[in-house]
C-alpha cells in the first residue's frame, strides 16, 4: 500500500485548489495533471481535457507561460511539475491528493477488518467538499466527473455493507431511504434497504421494497436481489444462524511442514495488497495436500467464529465428482435453507449463499477440486471469510481472477520424512524409495518393512495386509459416497459388525483408511482408486458388489428419518455411479425407494440427484417404465423448486412415456394406467400453475376418465383436483359438483376427502352459502388439522358467518396458524394463506397491507400468475382502505392477468376492487355492472351482497 504522509494540499473532490493557483486556466491544467498525478499527458491532451473547444491562439506559448507559474505553487507545495517527451506531469505524493488519497483509503479499508474498515471509509468520504472539479466544465471534465460520481456511489454501497456487518442497521435506515429515493431501481440499494429492514424486525417492509421493483417501476428483480429476498423470508434476524462445524477429525501423525505453516499464515493475515481471499495448495498425488489443509484449517478455526464448512468434490477418484450444484445445495441446507428453498436457477442459488456469509467470518475447506469453476460459486464476497483449497492442478485462473494465493506441495525434507518413520530399520533407505511423499510414508511406517524391498507405498501397505482386512479394503473401495458406516461395509462383506470394525480399525491404523467422523470411515481419492482397480471380489462379478449396495440402501429406506438423512449423500453417490455399472437398475430403484423421504424431507436436491440419475440409467437399460417413472418424479422435483418450465418439459415426457406403453382398444396393464393417471395429475397441476387453464383441464379430464380403472382412491383423486381447478375458473356449480363427486367412495383417504371438501367450502364461499362453507371447512380441517390450506379456508368462513369480535380473532387465529404451517411447505401454500390473513384482517379493520404486500411478493417470485392474480385484488383492497390510490393499479393488473386466464372469479373480485378503488361515480358504477353481470352468469354472490360484507 502507498504511503500517505502529510496533509492533502491539492483537492479536486469540490472545488479545486492547487496550493493558491487563482487563474482559470492554471487551476484547470492543474486539475488535470493532479488527477492523473505521476503519470505524463501529452501536450494535445491537456489542451483539449483542460480547455476543450476554446484554446488559446499560441496554444505552446500560452502552456509555457503558465506552468511557468505553476511550478513555483507546486514546488512551494512539496510537488513538481515536469516536462519531458511524453508531456507534463504532476510529481506528487498521491496523499497529498484528495482523489489518490480517497483511492488509498478505499483500497486499504477493502483489505480491513469491518471495523478498521469502517473508521478508514469514514475518513476517504471527509475528502469529499462538493462536486468534483467545483465548476470547471469542458467534455472531459464533465465526464471524468460523472465517472466519480459513479465511483463514489459504489464506494458508498461498499461502505454500508461493512456497516451492515457491524449491526448499523437502524442508524443507517434514514440516509439508505434518500438514496433509495435518488436511485429507485438500484438493487444495491435496495437489497441494503431491505436488510437494514430486515435486521431491524421490519420484515414487511422489508419485503416491500421488494415488491416495488416491479410494482412500481415495472422491472424485474436481478438475482442478487431476489436472493435477499430468499433470505427476508427463510431467516430470522432474531435468531442467530448457528455456527456450522464441518471440519474433519485431525490427523494425530503430522510431521513437518513449518515452512509451509509459516508461508499459509502469512498469506491469510496479508501483505500490503490485504489479506488472500482464497489459499490453492496443489501438488502431485502424495503430497499430503488434504493433511497439510485440514491441519492448518484446524489451526485457524478460532479466527472463524461463524463456522467451518468441509466439502470433498472426490475429482480425481473413480466415481463422478460432486456437482458444483450439488456442492451449493449443500452447503445452503448446513446454513439453514430448506431443501425446497433452494433456488432452480444455480445463479440464484450462489447468490443466495454468498448473502448468507455475507458479514460472517466462515472457515470453507474443499479438497479435491479439478477444476476452478467447480469451486467459483462457493467463495463469499466480502474480506471476512477464507476458502482453502486442495486440488493435483495448478488452478492457475484462481490466483489470477479471484487473488488467490497459491502454495505449491513437494516432498517432506529427509527430516521430516524419517520423523514420520519413526525407528524403523534402514528408515533413510525406505523414505528415499517413498520419494519423501507424506502419503508413502505413512503407509510405510504401518507396514511390515520386509514388504517395503520390493513395492513400497500402496501396494506394500496392501499386500501386508491378512486375507480379511485385505478383502473388506477392496470391498469398501467399490463404495462411491464420501464415508461410510460399520454396516454398510459388513453387509458387503457379508460377515458381523464386529469383525467389520476390527477389520476397518486395521485399515486405519494402516493409513489405507480415514475416520473422519465417530463411526465413520473415509478413502482419499487415490487410495480408492487403487482399491478400485483392484476389484471387489477376485473371484466373483462386479455385479454383487452392485446389489449388496442397492439391497443395504433399499433397506435402509424403512429406517428412522435421522439415520436415511445421514446416510442420504452416499446414496446419491451410489446411483449416480450405477448410472455406468454392470447394475443400473440400482439408479432408479434408489430414486423410487427414497422418494418419499426426500420429498417429506425437502430435500429437493437429492431428489432431482436422484431423479436424474436414475432417468440417465433407465434410458440406457431401454427400461420405459422406469424411465416414465423416472419423468415423473422429476417433474414433481422441479415444481416444488418453482422451476415450472423444467417441471412441463420431464411432465409431458412422463404423459407420453406411458400413454405410449398403452395397447390400443384394449385394457391397458395396471401399473401403466396407475402412472398415466399420476402423470397427468402432476402435469395438470402445473399448467394450472401457470396459468394454462385450458391444458390443465384436458389433463384433468383425462385423469378423470381413467382413473376409475385404476382405484376408488385414484378417482377421487382426480375429481377432487378437477373440482379445484373449476373453482380457480369460476366456475362454482361444477367445481361443487364434483368435489362432491369425489366424497362418494366411503374409504377414500384423508387428504383426497379433506381436499375435496376445502375446495367444496370455497365454492360455497363464492356463492355466499357461508354456513354450508363453515361446516364443509371445519370437517376439511378435522381431517387435515395440520394442512395450511383447510386452515385458511376455514378461517375464511368462520369470519364470514360471524362477524362478531370474538369470530373474527378466532379466524385471525386459524389464518396465522395457516401462515406458520405454510412457511414450512411451498410458496403456492403460503400465498393462499397470507391472502386469507389479509381478508380476515380487513373484515376486522386491522391493517392488511403488510401480509398482502408479503403474499404479492412470494407470488412474484415463486408462484403462478393465477395466484399472482389473487395478490393483486387483495392488495388493491388494503391500499383503497387506506385510501391509496394505488390500489386501482393492482386491481387493473389484477384484471388484465385474469382476463388472460379466464379466471372468471378473479375477473370479478378485481371489477369489486376496482369498484371500490374509483369512487367517482362512472367509474364506481360501471364496474359493479360488469361484476353484477358476472355474478349472474356464474351464481357468484352479488355485487351489492359483496360489497355489504
Amino acid at each position: 500500500m502507498e504511503s500517505m504522509r502529510g496533509n492533502v494540499v491539492f483537492r479536486v473532490l469540490g472545488a479545486v485548489s492547487a496550493a493558491g493557483a487563482r487563474d482559470p486556466r492554471q487551476v484547470a491544467l492543474a486539475a488535470v495533471l493532479l488527477t492523473e498525478a505521476n503519470r505524463p499527458v501529452s501536450v494535445a491532451v491537456l489542451v483539449e481535457r483542460a480547455w476543450g473547444d476554446r484554446p488559446p491562439e499560441r496554444v505552446r506559448g500560452a502552456l509555457a507561460d503558465h506552468f511557468a507559474e505553476l511550478r513555483a505553487v507546486f514546488a512551494a507545495a512539496g510537488a513538481r511539475i515536469v516536462r519531458d517527451q511524453d508531456g507534463y506531469a504532476a510529481i506528487v505524493d498521491p496523499g497529498q491528493v484528495d482523489l489518490h488519497r480517497f483511492r488509498l483509503l478505499v483500497a486499504r479499508a477493502r483489505g480491513s477488518e469491518d471495523r478498521e474498515a469502517a473508521v478508514l471509509y469514514a475518513e476517504a468520504f471527509e475528502l469529499w467538499r462538493g462536486r468534483a472539479f467545483g465548476d470547471l466544465t469542458t467534455p472531459w471534465f464533465d465526464g471524468m466527473r460523472e465517472q466519480l460520481r459513479q465511483e463514489r456511489l459504489a464506494v458508498e454501497s461498499d461502505r454500508v455493507d461493512v456497516r451492515l456487518r457491524l449491526g448499523e442497521h437502524r442508524e443507517l435506515l434514514p440516509d439508505l431511504f434518500a438514496r433509495a429515493v435518488r436511485y429507485p431501481a438500484h438493487e444495491r440499494i435496495i437489497g441494503q434497504v431491505m436488510t437494514a429492514l430486515w435486521s431491524s424486525g421490519r420484515r414487511d417492509e422489508a419485503i416491500d421494497q421488494f415488491t416495488r421493483i416491479g410494482r412500481d417501476l415495472g422491472v424485474e428483480s436481478g438475482s442478487a436481489l431476489r436472493a435477499v429476498f430468499h433470505r427476508v423470508l427463510i431467516s430470522d434476524p432474531d435468531t442467530p444462524p448457528a455456527a456450522p462445524r464441518l471440519l474433519p477429525g485431525n490427523n494425530g501423525n503430522f510431521r513437518g511442514r513449518l515452512d509451509e505453516f509459516v508461508e499459509l499464515d502469512r498469506a491469510r493475515v496479508g501483505d500490503r495488497r490485504g489479506p488472500a481471499p482464497v489459499v490453492v495448495i496443489t501438488g502431485p498425488a502424495g503430497t499430503g495436500k488434504s493433511a497439510l489443509a485440514l491441519r492448518w484449517a484446524h489451526r485457524i478455526r478460532g479466527q472463524y467464529p461463524d463456522g467451518a464448512l468441509h466439502l470433498d468434490f472426490r475429482g480425481y477418484g473413480p466415481f463422478p465428482p460432486v456437482t458444483p450444484a450439488a456442492a451449493l445445495a449443500g452447503f445452503l441446507r448446513v446454513l439453514g435453507v430448506p431443501g425446497d428453498r433452494v433456488p432452480p436457477d444455480f445463479d440464484e442459488a450462489a447468490a443466495l449463499y454468498r448473502g448468507l456469509l455475507a458479514g460472517r467470518r466462515v472457515l470453507i475447506l474443499v479438497d479435491g477440486v479439478a477444476d476452478p469453476t467447480w469451486v467459483r460459486p462457493l467463495l463469499p464476497e466480502g474480506g471476512g471469510s477464507l476458502v482453502v483449497v486442495t486440488s493435483r492442478d495448478r488452478l492457475t485462473s484462481l490466483v489470477t481472477k479471484d487473488s488467490a494465493y497459491r502454495l505449491e506441495l513437494g516432498p517432506l525434507l529427509p527430516d521430516d520424512a524419517l520423523a514420520l518413520l519413526g525407528d524403523m530399520p534402514d528408515a533413510d533407505k525406505v523414505a528415499a524409495r517413498c520419494g519423501h511423499l507424506p502419503l508413502a510414508l505413512r503407509l510405510a511406517a504401518a507396514t511390515d518393512s520386509s514388504f517395503m524391498d520390493e513395492e513400497p507405498g500402496l501396494s506394500a501397505a496392501y499386500h501386508a495386509l491378512e486375507a480379511e482386512s485385505a478383502r473388506v479394503f477392496r470391498l469398501v473401495g467399490r463404495i462411491p459416497g464420501p464415508d461410510f458406516g460399520v454396516p454398510l461395509a459388513a453387509a458387503l462383506a457379508g460377515i458381523g459388525l464386529v469383525p467389520t470394525r476390527r477389520a476397518l480399525d486395521r485399515l486405519v491404523c494402516a493409513r489405507l483408511l480415514t475416520r473422519p467422523a465417530r463411526d465413520r470411515y473415509g478413502c482419499p481419492d487415490e487410495i480408492r482408486r487403487y482399491a478400485h482397480d483392484l476389484g471387489g471380489e477376485p473371484d466373483g462379478p462386479d455385479g454383487g458388489t452392485w446389489h449388496a449396495l442397492r439391497d443395504w440402501y433399499l433397506e435402509l429406506c424403512g429406517d428412522r428419518v435421522g439415520r436415511v438423512d445421514a446416510e442420504l449423500p452416499g446414496a446419491v453417490a451410489v446411483a449416480t455411479a450405477a448410472v455406468e455399472s454392470t447394475a443400473p437398475d440400482i439408479a432408479w430403484r434408489l430414486a423410487e425407494a427414497l422418494r418419499g423421504h426426500v420429498e417429506a424431507r425437502a430435500r429437493v436436491p437429492e431428489w432431482i440427484a436422484l431423479g436424474t440419475a436414475g432417468l440417465q440409467a433407465a434410458f440406457r437399460a431401454g427400461d420405459q417404465h422406469a424411465e416414465g417413472r423416472m419423468l415423473l418424479s422429476l417433474s414433481a422435483a422441479h415444481a416444488r423448486t418453482g422451476d415450472t418450465a423444467a417441471a412441463l418439459r420431464y411432465g409431458t415426457r412422463a404423459v407420453k412415456r406411458f400413454r405410449d406403453l398403452g395397447v390400443p382398444g384394449a385394457a391397458r396393464a395396471e401399473p401403466e394406467h396407475t402412472e398415466e393417471v399420476r402423470a397427468l395429475l402432476a402435469l395438470a397441476a402445473v399448467h394450472s400453475d401457470q396459468g394454462n387453464a385450458r391444458r390443465s383441464r384436458g389433463y384433468l379430464t383425462r385423469a378423470v376418465r381413467l382413473a376409475p380403472h385404476v382405484s376408488p382412491d385414484a378417482a377421487a383423486r382426480a375429481r377432487a383436483d378437477l373440482a379445484a381447478l373449476l373453482l380457480d375458473l369460476g366456475e362454482p356449480a361444477a367445481a361443487t359438483g364434483h368435489a362432491t363427486r369425489s366424497l362418494e367412495p366411503p374409504d377414500a383417504p384423508a387428504g383426497s376427502r379433506a381436499d375435496a371438501l376445502s375446495v367444496r367450502a370455497a365454492a360455497h364461499r363464492i356463492v355466499g352459502s357461508h354456513r354450508a362453507a363453515l361446516a364443509d371447512s371445519a370437517a376439511a380441517l378435522a381431517l387435515r388439522p395440520d394442512h395450511p390450506g383447510a386452515e385458511a379456508e376455514h378461517a375464511r368462513a368462520l369470519s364470514a358467518v360471524h362477524p362478531g369480535a370474538v369470530a373474527v380473532v378466532q379466524a385471525a387465529d386459524h389464518a396465522e396458524r395457516a401462515v406458520a404451517l405454510a412457511r414450512r411447505t411451498h410458496p403456492r401454500d403460503l400465498v393462499v394463506a397470507l391472502l386469507a390473513l389479509g381478508e380476515v384482517r380487513l373484515r376486522q379493520g386491522a391493517d392488511a397491507l403488510a401480509c398482502l404486500a408479503e403474499a404479492l411478493a412470494v407470488a412474484r417470485a415463486s408462484a403462478g400468475p393465477g395466484l399472482l392474480a389473487r395478490a393483486h385484488v387483495g392488495l388493491a383492497r388494503a391500499l383503497t382502505a387506506h385510501g391509496d390510490p394505488r390500489g386501482a393499479v393492482h386491481a387493473t393488473q389484477a384484471l388484465r392477468l385474469a382476463s388472460d386466464l379466464r379466471h372468471k372469479y378473479v375477473e370479478y373480485a378485481a371489477h369489486l376492487a376496482l369498484a371500490d378503488a374509483r369512487p367517482d361515480a362512472d367509474g364506481h358504477a360501471g364496474h359493479t355492472v360488469v361484476a353484477g353481470r358476472l355474478a349472474a352468469r356464474w351464481g357468484y354472490a352479488s355485487p351489492a351482497r359483496e360489497h355489504r360484507r
